[in-house]
Protein backbone atom coordinates (compact mmCIF):
# COMPACT_ATOMS: atom_id res chain seq x y z
CA UNK A 1 0.00 0.00 0.00
CA UNK A 2 1.15 3.67 -0.46
CA UNK A 3 2.97 5.46 2.06
CA UNK A 4 3.25 8.82 2.60
CA UNK A 5 6.71 10.88 1.83
CA UNK A 6 6.93 14.92 1.59
CA UNK A 7 9.68 16.89 0.26
CA UNK A 8 9.97 20.53 1.55
CA UNK A 9 6.61 21.60 0.68
CA UNK A 10 4.86 18.38 -1.03
CA UNK A 11 3.38 15.29 0.16
CA UNK A 12 3.33 12.53 -1.92
CA UNK A 13 2.58 9.02 -1.87
CA UNK A 14 4.78 6.32 -3.09
CA UNK A 15 5.78 2.38 -3.07
CA UNK A 16 8.76 0.90 -3.40
CA UNK A 17 9.66 -1.89 -6.18
CA UNK A 18 11.16 -4.57 -4.06
CA UNK A 19 10.96 -7.42 -6.66
CA UNK A 20 11.21 -6.29 -10.35
CA UNK A 21 10.69 -9.59 -11.93
CA UNK A 22 7.53 -10.27 -9.91
CA UNK A 23 6.08 -6.92 -9.67
CA UNK A 24 6.56 -5.33 -12.96
CA UNK A 25 5.83 -5.85 -16.82
CA UNK A 26 5.89 -4.06 -19.66
CA UNK A 27 2.31 -3.74 -21.15
CA UNK A 28 2.56 -1.27 -24.35
CA UNK A 29 5.61 -0.65 -26.26
CA UNK A 30 6.20 1.67 -29.02
CA UNK A 31 8.90 3.87 -30.81
CA UNK A 32 6.96 6.57 -30.68
CA UNK A 33 5.83 6.13 -27.18
CA UNK A 34 7.76 5.57 -23.29
CA UNK A 35 6.86 2.09 -22.44
CA UNK A 36 3.70 2.00 -20.26
CA UNK A 37 4.35 -0.56 -17.14
CA UNK A 38 1.99 -2.44 -14.89
CA UNK A 39 2.82 -2.62 -11.26
CA UNK A 40 1.29 -4.98 -9.26
CA UNK A 41 1.21 -4.34 -5.75
CA UNK A 42 2.06 -7.28 -3.51
CA UNK A 43 -0.43 -8.64 -1.01
CA UNK A 44 -3.71 -6.56 -2.64
CA UNK A 45 -5.57 -6.65 -5.44
CA UNK A 46 -4.14 -3.12 -6.63
CA UNK A 47 -2.60 -2.05 -10.26
CA UNK A 48 -0.96 0.95 -10.90
CA UNK A 49 0.08 1.58 -14.51
CA UNK A 50 2.92 4.40 -15.41
CA UNK A 51 4.81 5.25 -18.31
CA UNK A 52 8.62 6.20 -18.14
CA UNK A 53 11.73 6.13 -20.34
CA UNK A 54 14.10 4.28 -17.42
CA UNK A 55 13.75 0.70 -16.94
CA UNK A 56 12.22 0.05 -13.15
CA UNK A 57 14.74 -1.39 -10.91
CA UNK A 58 14.92 -3.11 -7.33
CA UNK A 59 14.38 0.11 -4.94
CA UNK A 60 13.29 2.84 -7.39
CA UNK A 61 9.52 3.94 -5.71
CA UNK A 62 6.44 4.36 -7.80
CA UNK A 63 5.11 8.09 -7.23
CA UNK A 64 1.65 9.50 -6.86
CA UNK A 65 0.87 13.04 -6.71
CA UNK A 66 -2.69 12.48 -7.76
CA UNK A 67 -4.80 10.14 -9.43
CA UNK A 68 -2.92 10.70 -13.08
CA UNK A 69 0.09 12.28 -12.09
CA UNK A 70 1.81 8.87 -11.43
CA UNK A 71 5.88 8.14 -12.52
CA UNK A 72 8.94 6.41 -11.85
CA UNK A 73 11.73 8.03 -9.37
CA UNK A 74 15.53 6.37 -9.03
CA UNK A 75 16.26 5.47 -5.24
CA UNK A 76 18.95 7.80 -5.05
CA UNK A 77 16.96 11.07 -6.35
CA UNK A 78 14.06 9.64 -4.53
CA UNK A 79 16.13 9.39 -1.01
CA UNK A 80 17.58 12.83 -1.60
CA UNK A 81 14.28 14.73 -2.10
CA UNK A 82 12.02 12.81 -0.54
CA UNK A 83 11.64 11.65 3.59
CA UNK A 84 8.65 9.91 5.19
CA UNK A 85 6.32 12.49 6.25
CA UNK A 86 5.65 12.67 10.12
CA UNK A 87 3.85 15.56 10.17
CA UNK A 88 -0.15 15.47 10.79
CA UNK A 89 -2.24 17.50 9.28
CA UNK A 90 -1.54 21.11 11.22
CA UNK A 91 1.97 20.85 11.34
CA UNK A 92 2.04 20.58 7.19
CA UNK A 93 -0.27 23.65 7.13
CA UNK A 94 1.88 25.78 8.92
CA UNK A 95 4.18 25.23 6.07
CA UNK A 96 2.04 27.34 4.46
CA UNK A 97 2.05 29.99 6.56
CA UNK A 98 -1.09 32.33 8.03
CA UNK A 99 -1.79 35.57 9.10
CA UNK A 100 0.16 35.23 12.27
CA UNK A 101 3.13 33.85 10.49
CA UNK A 102 6.04 36.02 12.77
CA UNK A 103 9.92 36.11 11.92
CA UNK A 104 10.31 33.70 14.84
CA UNK A 105 8.22 30.91 12.73
CA UNK A 106 10.22 32.21 9.46
CA UNK A 107 13.71 30.94 11.53
CA UNK A 108 12.47 27.73 12.04
CA UNK A 109 11.48 27.43 8.82
CA UNK A 110 14.94 28.38 7.59
CA UNK A 111 16.74 26.33 9.76
CA UNK A 112 14.96 22.98 8.43
CA UNK A 113 16.14 24.07 4.63
CA UNK A 114 13.35 26.23 3.55
CA UNK A 115 13.08 29.30 1.87
CA UNK A 116 10.83 32.13 3.32
CA UNK A 117 9.58 35.12 1.72
CA UNK A 118 7.04 37.96 3.34
CA UNK A 119 3.95 38.28 1.48
CA UNK A 120 4.19 42.04 1.49
CA UNK A 121 7.53 42.34 -0.59
CA UNK A 122 7.10 44.75 -3.81
CA UNK A 123 9.96 42.31 -5.57
CA UNK A 124 8.38 38.97 -7.37
CA UNK A 125 10.63 35.67 -7.05
CA UNK A 126 12.30 37.58 -3.69
CA UNK A 127 13.04 35.13 -0.49
CA UNK A 128 15.59 34.23 1.76
CA UNK A 129 17.40 30.59 2.33
CA UNK A 130 19.76 29.78 5.31
CA UNK A 131 23.34 29.11 3.93
CA UNK A 132 24.93 26.44 6.18
CA UNK A 133 28.43 26.97 7.87
CA UNK A 134 31.30 25.63 6.15
CA UNK A 135 34.94 25.64 6.32
CA UNK A 136 37.61 26.20 3.17
CA UNK A 137 41.05 26.92 2.43
CA UNK A 138 41.85 30.70 1.27
CA UNK A 139 42.66 30.67 -2.41
CA UNK A 140 41.93 34.20 -4.24
CA UNK A 141 41.22 37.56 -3.14
CA UNK A 142 39.84 39.28 -1.03
CA UNK A 143 40.95 36.99 1.64
CA UNK A 144 44.24 36.56 0.19
CA UNK A 145 45.00 39.47 0.62
CA UNK A 146 43.83 39.47 4.60
CA UNK A 147 44.89 35.79 5.55
CA UNK A 148 47.97 33.32 3.76
CA UNK A 149 47.04 31.08 0.94
CA UNK A 150 46.18 27.60 2.62
CA UNK A 151 44.44 28.75 5.81
CA UNK A 152 41.19 27.55 6.68
CA UNK A 153 38.59 29.17 7.08
CA UNK A 154 35.59 28.87 9.24
CA UNK A 155 32.19 30.26 7.16
CA UNK A 156 29.82 31.17 10.04
CA UNK A 157 26.40 30.27 8.78
CA UNK A 158 24.04 33.10 7.43
CA UNK A 159 20.91 34.38 5.99
CA UNK A 160 20.84 35.34 1.73
CA UNK A 161 18.09 36.69 -0.41
CA UNK A 162 17.42 35.65 -3.67
CA UNK A 163 16.70 39.34 -5.07
CA UNK A 164 13.96 40.31 -7.30
CA UNK A 165 16.99 40.57 -10.16
CA UNK A 166 17.85 37.91 -9.50
CA UNK A 167 21.13 38.26 -7.24
CA UNK A 168 22.28 36.56 -3.95
CA UNK A 169 22.69 39.22 -1.15
CA UNK A 170 23.57 38.73 2.44
CA UNK A 171 20.17 40.01 3.78
CA UNK A 172 19.88 41.75 7.09
CA UNK A 173 16.00 41.95 9.24
CA UNK A 174 14.75 45.21 9.29
CA UNK A 175 12.59 46.44 12.27
CA UNK A 176 9.18 46.02 10.02
CA UNK A 177 10.72 42.66 9.50
CA UNK A 178 10.83 41.05 12.91
CA UNK A 179 7.56 42.32 13.35
CA UNK A 180 5.75 41.16 10.44
CA UNK A 181 3.21 38.41 10.83
CA UNK A 182 2.89 37.68 6.75
CA UNK A 183 5.99 35.35 6.62
CA UNK A 184 5.32 32.24 4.53
CA UNK A 185 7.24 28.89 2.95
CA UNK A 186 8.13 29.45 -0.30
CA UNK A 187 6.50 26.88 -2.73
CA UNK A 188 8.83 26.05 -5.93
CA UNK A 189 7.70 27.25 -8.64
CA UNK A 190 5.72 30.17 -6.91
Amino acid sequence: MYEEYRSKQVIIQALQITDVESQIFVKITSERVRPQYVFNCPGTDIIIEFHTSTEPKNGDYIIRQSSTDIYLCPEKVFKEKYQPNTLDNWQFDQLQGDDNASFGWALCQLESGMKVCREGWNGKGMFLFLVPGSTFKVNRPPLLGIYPEGTEINYHAHIDMKTATGEIVPWLASQTDMLAKDWQVLIDGE
